[in-house]
């Protein structure tokens, strides 16, 4: 029996994505509000990865660039225990609603 492992996160990146061999990587930064931080925002800044094939797919470099806003739907990633944690974006699109 699989476990739930599901995530929907969205913010901006924080720089264009890094492409290597099947697979391509990005930093979302995602901000919520925080009434406990003394600035009022709590910022996450998470490591995701995808499959390249999804970037031909859904044609992800036309609106994955520095500062977009987007929406990812995905999954949480980790080897072991001693590995920091990744999101595998399963389905990426643009945020417009955020603009």
């Amino acid at each position: 029996m699989n476990d739930l492992n599901s995530i929907i996160l969205e913010g901006v990146l924080a720089d264009d994505p890094i492409i290597n061999d099947d697979i391509f990587k990005f930093i979302l930064i995602s901000n919520r509000d925080n009434e406990s931080d003394q600035f009022g925002i709590e910022k996450s800044f998470c490591e995701i990865e995808s499959i390249k094939k999804f970037s031909k797919i859904y044609n992800y470099k036309a609106f994955l660039k520095k500062n977009t806003k987007i929406r990812i739907i995905g999954h949480i990633h980790q080897t072991s225990i001693n590995d920091k944690m990744i999101i595998i974006a399963e389905y990426i699109e643009p945020a417009k609603h955020l603009i």
